[in-house]
């Protein structure tokens, strides 16, 4: 699958989303095996052994001490589309968080990361051996670049996908004046606290330029 800013793009608006843990066991089981499944966490924070907040609802906040995974995305290819899915504490959450404990290549950004994260918050389903790391690949392949975020990669390889986490901080600069005109620390807000509507897009698309890179790099023979 060679990879041109014109096929990414063609590849995202084909893509379809998988709402139920049903249409993600179908997916999974036709899925293209010489593909991975990409996959990115969304947690309260991004270092470990600090304090931070996991929104539920209006009334329930909860403090936590780890960088808590309370989504999970993922991208698969099947039949040749891209299946995108976001998943927050519900039975599709827990049936993805199965499927990355199941043996079969895997790909994620800082993929180290997100396998801490899942394994100390979701020990009971831990992460099964044979994950890519996008970001090592990229650094291999772009190494003389300061920044290999999937951001800046993305601005390379298809800039119109570029600018998709521009909602989730206009959010959370709302959010954040929010609270801290009711006294809370401006680290007192997280990625937790954004609607869903908006981070579904949001940690999908990091999942899907996941894939997208894989592939790319992949060609490269960086791997």
């Amino acid at each position: 699958m060679k990879l041109t800013s014109k096929k990414i793009l063609q590849l995202y608006n084909n893509s379809k989303v998988v709402k139920t843990a049903k249409e993600l066991s179908s997916v999974y089981k036709n899925r293209d095996k010489r593909f991975p499944i990409s996959f990115d966490t969304e947690t309260t924070s991004e270092t470990f052994n600090t304090i931070s907040y996991l929104y539920l609802n209006d009334n329930d906040i909860k403090k936590v001490h780890l960088p808590f995974c309370f989504g999970i995305s993922m991208a698969i290819i099947s039949k040749g589309i891209v299946h995108l899915l976001w998943a927050r504490d519900n039975s599709l959450f827990r049936a993805a968080c199965m499927l990355l404990g199941k043996k079969g290549l895997k790909t994620a950004h800082n993929a180290r990361y997100d396998i801490r994260v899942l394994e100390e918050n979701h020990a009971v389903v831990p992460v099964a051996p044979d994950v890519d790391c996008t970001y090592t690949m990229a650094r291999i392949y772009w190494d003389r670049r300061k920044k290999h975020s999937l951001k800046a990669l993305a601005e390379i390889l298809c800039p119109e996908l570029s600018g998709w986490d521009e909602p989730v901080k206009s959010e959370l600069r709302k959010l954040r004046t929010q609270y801290t005109r009711q006294g809370f620390t401006k680290d007192y807000v997280n990625y937790s606290f954004v609607p869903d509507k908006i981070m579904s897009k949001y940690s999908s698309l990091d999942s899907f330029w996941g894939l997208v890179l894989w592939i790319y790099l992949r060609e490269k023979a960086i791997w």
